[in-house]
């Protein structure tokens, strides 16, 4: 047989045949079990009657006939009770007669009524007609472990049958005729059996069984031609192909003796390349011992301006302290022959003196926290700007402020740096929200695009985003000393600390409306 007939006809009608007979059985089985279903409602909702009619029955004693009626019935040999008689104001004579002949009389009509059964029986019937059979006995034991409703269907009589049980519980009325039985309020007492003859419900899905098989037959028989004329057009085409597959062919050979030429051009190149691979490699170790040989003179450097700047420092120092000593004498000792011009200029030069001062310190301490070596571990950021806010609620104790920080804050950092970031963050908050009747300042984090970002906000007096490039670098203000007083090498601190820990640090402002500080640590 044709492989391409095998291919794109047979194995394509096989596997089509297969699928619509599982569609088709699984289809029955749904059928099937809606079936099931329907037949469980309608015992389920015989038996849900029965329960009803027979509670109201024993919870009134039993149920008042005419005598005439009564008399058909056979009398409680069972009980030992004694049923009442009655007469109505027509004066028609009652008898009061047994719930469960109640229930025998609904038994007797219901195997009249569409073969239904119903059977109300126990392991300890009082009545001996009322003994279970082989399924009810199995049952009635299943319920002394677990009281749950049974449901099957079995064959029986030479067909098959619904068998739906439910369990009985003693109720305190039942006490009556079965409490000399043992039986307490509560007990499994027997159970209510309804069989329904399972053909009827079956047949009531006859149409929908023929429209399903009736529909797979026609999709098999229709996805069959499709599959047959699809095959055609694949031989047609495959013909097509078997001839552009031999011009291919000696296409192909033309080519393969063009490319063993180019392999060879391509073998030579090759030697070319690795000749230069070797000479980049050579110069690749000579500028590796370059940078080393750069890397230590660089850290030489370093060493020396670390020192220079340690010296240069302390020789601006003593000037410093000089000239701020010297203009404090001359206040002291000859304020009073100043004027108010005289004494403005030496308060002046004694401010600029202490302003230089701490310059120096300022620019000292960005270098040492540019080059200190890092030690990470676990810090609580909360603890720390607790510590810091109580710190500035010191230096001016009659001020209104609050803080708000956020619970539960950590970072993974240097202890120290990072004190260094918040303090110069709070610090500024807490000076830039001075003016304001009560400062409020927040210290928490939110979440962005993965990374945690702390931020530290204020309601002072914000700033102009138009300017925001400035913030971070060094000797740079937005406010002029005479407003609020500074260096401006705190922010460029932050900025240091943060990027040696990876981050980033950004800021957000309005005038008048506070100022963002947000930073993040990788």
């Amino acid at each position: 047989m044709n492989p391409l007939r095998v291919s794109t006809f047979v194995v394509p009608l096989v596997v089509w045949f297969v699928i619509v007979v599982c569609s088709l059985f699984w289809n029955l089985a749904l059928l099937d079990d809606q079936a099931m279903n329907i037949a469980h409602l309608q015992v389920g909702g015989i038996v849900s009657l029965v329960k009803v009619e027979r509670l109201r029955n024993t919870i009134h004693g039993g149920l008042f006939v005419p005598t005439e009626v009564s008399a058909s019935v056979a009398p409680d040999r069972y009980s030992g009770i004694m049923m009442p008689e009655s007469v109505t104001v027509q004066g028609l004579a009652m008898t009061k007669i047994n719930p469960a002949h109640v229930g025998q009389q609904v038994e007797a009509i219901g195997k009249y009524q569409k073969h239904l059964f119903v059977h109300i029986t126990s392991l300890r019937p009082l009545n001996t007609q009322n003994q279970p059979d082989e399924w009810e006995r199995e049952q009635l034991r299943a319920f002394e472990r677990t009281a749950k409703a049974r449901f099957e269907m079995n064959e029986a009589g030479g067909g098959r049958v619904f068998r739906y049980m439910v369990p009985v519980m003693t109720e305190k009325e039942c006490l009556l005729c079965h409490g000399k039985q043992g039986f307490r309020e509560g007990d499994v007492r027997g159970g209510i059996s309804v069989t329904i003859p399972a053909e009827p419900v079956f047949d009531t899905l006859a149409g929908q069984r023929t429209m399903t098989i009736a529909g797979h037959g026609g999709a098999f028989i229709l996805v069959s031609f499709m599959i047959a004329g699809y095959s055609r057009k694949l031989g047609r085409q495959w013909n097509a192909l078997e001839g552009l597959k031999n011009s291919q062919e000696q296409l192909v050979a033309e080519r393969t003796a063009e490319l063993h030429g180019a392999n060879e051009a391509l073998r030579q190149e090759n030697t070319l390349r690795r000749d230069a691979e070797e000479a980049s490699l050579q110069l690749n170790r000579q500028l590796e011992q370059r940078v080393a040989e750069r890397t230590a003179e660089l850290q030489a450097a370093n060493s020396e301006l670390e020192a220079f700047c340690y010296s240069v420092a302390h020789d601006l120092r003593t000037p410093l302290r000089g000239m701020n000593g010297f203009s404090r004498i001359i206040l002291e000792r000859y304020g009073d022959t100043l004027d108010e011009e005289g004494k403005d200029y030496l308060g002046r030069l004694s401010a600029a003196s202490v302003r230089m001062g701490q310059l120096v310190d300022d620019l000292l301490h960005l270098t040492k926290v540019t080059r200190s070596e890092m030690r990470r571990r676990t810090v609580d950021l909360t603890a720390m700007a607790q510590e810091i806010a109580a710190d500035c609620r010191h230096t001016q104790p009659d001020r209104r402020a609050e803080f708000n920080i956020q619970g539960g804050l950590v970072a993974n950092a240097d202890e120290n740096l990072l004190r260094i970031v918040m303090v110069n963050l709070l610090a500024n908050a807490w000076k830039f929200s001075a003016r304001e009747p009560v400062s409020r300042i927040d210290v928490g984090s939110t979440e962005r695009d993965g990374k945690t970002v702390f931020f530290v906000k204020d309601n002072g007096v914000g700033f102009d985003m138009a300017y925001v490039g400035k913030l971070f670098g060094p000797f740079e203000r937005l406010v002029s000393f005479n407003e609020f007083e500074g260096t401006g090498i705190g922010l460029a601190t932050v900025k240091r600390i943060v990027e040696r820990h990876g981050g980033m640090v950004w800021a957000e402002g309005e005038p008048g409306k506070g100022a963002t500080f947000h930073f993040t640590l990788s």
